[in-house]
């Protein structure tokens, strides 16, 4: 990297460290809810995980995700940039004797060498929309991954216009915060994908209800609401997945 880009992205990291570790604690330590394991649902249809390998989770946090997909059976293993949440995810799964592995490392900068081509899958759920510079994530990503590897994301949707009402009224959110959200698009998504090596890029969106909602069970009315073509472009979550392209 250049040293521009370079002190573009450190920038960016320090903004997001602040940005997640300032957060509410409920917010960062909630326990697992019918909202968090429909996303898990529909992430596993689109795109399945295995259960005998090791799996590594990006921008991890605090376990929202990682925590029941350890529960799950998943090997996960989590990375994310900030320090003090992965003490607070190391807290609870020791707490609730889980076995994760966790690395304290920026997505951006060449992995460890004993993680180089460690993995056959990356996972994230909420994550590219707060990375500074998407394809170098992607480049670094893929140092991560054996041949043919494979990624898949769960993000936001920016063409759902509730997003933008929450940024704005949540406190603690901002939109300086959601560095990357407004390219959430395929097009742009594929394409840093594309110049990091990677093909095979597929999405899908999915989701309707707010989790007070979705969480009175729910979820056979927002499969039927999901499958309405006029409304489809603007569901509130999308899933991307790639795979790596053999040199």
């Amino acid at each position: 990297m250049n040293i521009e880009k370079n002190q573009f992205i450190e920038e960016k990291n320090r903004v997001q460290i602040a940005y997640f570790e300032s957060r509410d604690k409920k917010t960062m330590l909630r326990r697992p809810s019918p909202y968090i394991f429909r996303h898990i649902q529909k992430f596993i249809e689109f795109f399945p995980l295995p259960k005998n390998e090791p799996i590594l989770e990006v921008g991890c946090g605090a376990g929202r995700y990682t925590i029941p997909l350890r529960q799950l059976g998943y090997e996960i293993e989590g990375l994310d940039l900030s320090a003090k949440l992965l003490e607070k995810l190391r807290t609870i799964a020791n707490g609730s004797e889980l076995n994760i592995p966790l690395y304290a490392h920026d997505i951006h900068s060449e992995p460890p060498n004993e993680l180089k081509e460690r993995y056959s899958i990356i996972i994230a759920f909420f994550t590219l929309h707060h990375l500074a510079n998407l394809e170098e994530a992607f480049l670094q990503m893929r140092k991560f991954l054996k041949a043919n590897g494979k990624i898949c994301f769960l993000e936001p949707n920016p063409n759902n216009l509730l997003y933008y009402f929450q940024i704005l009224l949540t406190p603690g959110m901002s939109f300086k915060g959601e560095v990357s959200f407004f390219k959430m698009r395929p097009k742009i998504i594929e394409a840093a994908l594309t110049k990091a090596g990677f093909g095979n890029f597929s999405y899908q969106r999915f989701g309707f209800l707010p989790p007070a909602l979705l969480n009175l069970g729910l979820n056979n009315v927002e499969s039927l609401l999901e499958n309405i073509p006029l409304i489809t472009p603007c569901l509130p979550f999308q899933l991307f997945s790639a795979k790596v392209l053999a040199s």
